[in-house]
C-alpha cells in the first residue's frame, strides 16, 4: 500500500483503530526514552499476529504530528530496527518510511505486514483488536501457530522478496512463459501468474516463486 498524505492526515483525524496505532515519542537529546522499548515491540508484534498495521512514531494519540529532527529520526529507526530483530521472536521485518504532511512536521511511518508465524514479544503474546492490543490465551497462540504453519507451508511460493523488482528477473526465462496479449504488458502478466506481486508498501516485487523459475542465481 502506498501511504499518501490525504489517506495520513484522514486518519490522523478519525484516530487509532485495527491497523493505525500513534505514539507519542519523548527524546533525551537525540535519543528516544520514551516509550520503553518492549512496549513499543509489543505493539509491533500485535500487528504481525493480526492482519498487520501502521505504527506512527511521533504522533499523539489525538492525532497530533510532534516532529523530528533528522538525528532523531535515525536514532528512532535504529530502535525499531533492534527492537524487530531482537525483541521480538522471531523477528518481524517492518517497512521503515519517514513521512511529513502539510504542516512540515516530519515521523516515522512503521508498516507491520501480516506475519507467517506466531510473534512472542518480551509481554507476552498478542494481537491487535480495535484501537488495542490484547493478550492472547492458550487456545487463540495454539490456533495462530497452526494457521500461519499451513500458510507459510501452501503459500510461501507467493511471498515477495524484498528489494527485488520487475528488473530482478531474466527476460530471456520469463518472455517465453507470456502469451503474445501478455507481452504487450509483461508485468501484469507476471503479476497474473504470480511472478510478481505487489508488497506491503505497494510496490510491484518478485516473488519466491518468480526468483526460482525467472532468474539465473535465485540464491542470490
Amino acid at each position: 500500500m502506498n501511504y499518501r498524505s490525504d489517506d495520513i492526515a484522514r486518519q490522523l483525524r478519525l484516530g487509532e483503530d485495527s491497523g493505525w496505532e500513534f505514539k507519542q515519542i519523548e527524546f533525551s537529546g537525540n535519543r528516544p526514552k520514551s516509550p520503553r522499548r518492549d512496549d513499543l515491540a509489543d505493539e509491533i508484534a500485535a500487528f504481525a499476529n493480526s492482519d498487520g498495521g501502521v505504527l506512527l512514531c511521533g504522533v499523539t494519540d489525538p492525532g497530533v504530528v510532534q516532529g523530528m529532527t533528522r538525528a532523531q529520526m535515525d536514532a528512532m529507526e535504529r530502535l525499531i530496527v533492534d527492537i524487530c530483530t531482537d525483541a521480538t521472536k522471531p523477528p518481524v521485518r517492518p517497512v521503515i518510511l519517514r513521512r511529513e504532511i502539510a504542516d512540515g512536521k516530519p515521523f516515522l511511518l512503521v508498516a507491520v505486514a501480516r506475519g507467517d508465524a506466531q510473534h512472542a514479544s518480551p509481554g507476552g503474546s498478542f494481537q491487535r483488536v480495535g484501537s488495542s492490543k490484547r493478550t492472547m490465551t492458550s487456545d487463540e497462540r495454539l490456533r495462530l501457530a497452526q494457521r500461519r504453519g499451513q500458510t507459510r507451508f501452501l503459500w510461501f511460493d507467493k511471498q515477495t522478496v524484498p528489494e527485488t523488482g520487475f528488473g530482478t528477473l531474466d527476460e530471456a526465462l520469463w518472455k517465453p512463459l507470456l502469451s503474445a496479449p501478455g507481452a504487450g504488458d509483461p508485468v501484469l502478466a507476471l503479476e497474473k501468474m504470480g511472478l510478481l506481486a505487489r508488497g506491503v508498501t505497494g510496490v510491484v516485487e518478485a516473488t519466491v516463486a518468480g526468483l526460482l523459475l525467472c532468474s539465473q542465481s535465485p540464491e542470490e
